[in-house]
């Protein structure tokens, strides 16, 4: 008997694993739902305008920073069942950086199916609330309710992608292949005195 319980227990962890490292292909664009973990790249670069005579204003770089961080990315449902509403958490612990406040980039975001389409390769979704902190303190969800499409899960050739516009000049793009996300995006500085890119790769761990 205990033999034959240490086999379907090994058969059950064997499944497990085999769900957790083999994600199947999407039929239709829908956000998938999971937990990953990985790492990311980013590049932080600031000027300043100074007034020349004659020649008008003139940029100079007063700041290029660039490092490498752990993310998490955690993707469940919310609302009521079947009626594809998701909640989205990222966590990017990118550490202190000068021109950026606190030491991490924490959101938390709900997404809604905004409308129907007959193409199932693609779904528009409503950012139905948001919420973005930068230290330990957890984001505070907020009503977003400016415009209609803030989101767009396509899928290509086996692949979705899914691009979020949090607000304004604020943009990820994320591309589910298998059991990895690469997740990139960038944000300008409010004045258009700065930018800041990112590339990450995140692995499934749930």
């Amino acid at each position: 008997m205990k033999a034959q319980q240490m086999a379907l227990g090994l058969t059950v962890l064997g499944l497990g694993v085999l769900v957790v490292g083999c994600a199947g292909s999407p039929r239709r664009a829908e956000i998938p739902l999971g937990e990953w973990r990985g790492t990311g790249v980013f590049v932080l670069d600031r000027w300043e305008a100074h007034e020349r005579e004659e020649q008008g204003e003139k940029w100079v770089r007063k700041n290029l920073q660039h490092g490498a961080y752990p993310t998490h990315l955690k993707i469940a449902r919310a609302g009521e069942p079947g009626d594809g509403a998701i909640r989205m958490e990222i966590l990017s612990e990118r550490g202190e950086v000068e021109d950026m406040a606190g030491d991490r980039t924490h959101l938390l975001l709900h997404l809604r199916p905004d409308t129907s389409l007959a193409d199932e390769r693609i779904t528009l979704y409503r950012l139905v609330d948001f919420g973005l902190s930068f230290d330990a303190n957890p984001p505070e969800p907020d009503e977003h309710p400016e415009g209609l499409t803030h989101a767009s899960c396509m899928l290509v050739n086996g692949e979705l992608v899914l691009r979020i516009h949090y607000m304004d000049q604020f943009v990820d793009t994320l591309r589910f292949r298998g059991n990895s996300v690469f997740k990139d995006g960038s944000y300008w500085a409010d004045g258009g005195d700065g930018l800041i890119h990112w590339s990450e790769r995140l692995e499934r761990c749930r």
